[in-house]
């Protein structure tokens, strides 16, 4: 990946084209003074758990907030946060210090992060994550290659998708997508990969969360749209047009937040009304 600086912005994505990237519409006083309490405080503590459990605090905060560029960025973190087990035990000594190699990498790493966000450069941030989740990853089992046709990968993606729109119940096909390409890094492609992941956390949360109150009719549409969004992704990974692919994510994002669980909130309410 190169850095490209556009209006004094810096944008970590492999390719740049016309289409306007999606950011912030307004990050207060307030938010860039807890931000940089936020990132100055982890980078000065040792314990793993520590570090975490401020950026969760963090992510409360930002999911608080009506921009949706926040909630993107919050679902960002929490996928950052939430690699595997065996994975953050490959980032910690047995007394759950940070390892010295990790720490200067997620140093680095929140450095830049509270740098894009005081100038409102989320597409940066975007990058960043992807970076670290990824580097993360590769912990695990660095001396093995999970190496996969990227061709392979995008055709499942768009497959996956139209099998939830052609078949709302035949979902055999995402959970097989999220088996073969969650929880491993794939070679070379720290985007595909923190795509995938960011995909599946999206999907976990929506049916776990809402399976309660959750209409055959609302997951059928769950369904189509996030199929919808899927090929959109697999077509925009296949130009290699990584913009688009970031646009699409935050808009997946947008829809799951602010409309199909707001709806569902909504018809609650209503039956709450009428009983």
């Amino acid at each position: 990946m190169r850095e490209m600086f556009i209006k004094n912005k810096g944008i970590l994505i492999p390719f740049f084209k016309n289409e306007s990237l999606k950011t912030f519409e307004n990050i207060s006083e307030t938010d860039r003074n807890i931000t940089r309490d936020t990132i100055n405080s982890i980078i000065t503590q040792n314990k793993l758990s520590s570090r975490r459990k401020s950026l969760q605090n963090w992510t409360d905060y930002l999911y608080k907030k009506l921009d949706p560029a926040s909630h993107f960025l919050a679902a960002q973190i929490n996928l950052v946060l939430s690699s595997p087990e065996l994975v953050r035990n490959e980032l910690m000594d047995r007394e759950g210090n940070i390892l010295k190699v990790i720490e200067e990498k997620e140093n680095d790493s929140l450095s830049k992060l509270q740098k894009y966000y005081l100038i409102s450069d989320l597409p940066a941030i975007f990058s960043i994550n992807a970076n670290l989740y990824y580097y993360y990853l590769c912990q695990l089992e660095p001396n093995q290659n999970n190496v996969i046709k990227r061709k392979d990968f995008i055709n499942c993606l768009e497959t996956s998708g139209k099998m939830l729109i052609d078949d709302k119940h035949e979902l055999i096909h995402i959970f097989s997508l999220f088996e073969n390409y969650c929880n491993k890094p794939l070679a070379g492609l720290p985007i595909e990969t923190f795509l995938i992941n960011y995909v599946y956390q999206l999907f976990y949360e929506f049916t776990y969360e809402q399976r309660a109150s959750l209409t055959n009719i609302q997951f059928k549409n769950f369904c189509n749209k996030l199929g919808e969004y899927l090929i959109i992704l697999s077509k925009s990974l296949k130009s290699r047009d990584y913009n688009k692919t970031y646009n699409e994510l935050y808009n997946i994002t947008e829809l799951i937040n602010n409309n199909v669980l707001l709806e569902n909130r909504n018809d609650i309410e209503r039956n709450s009304r009428l009983t």
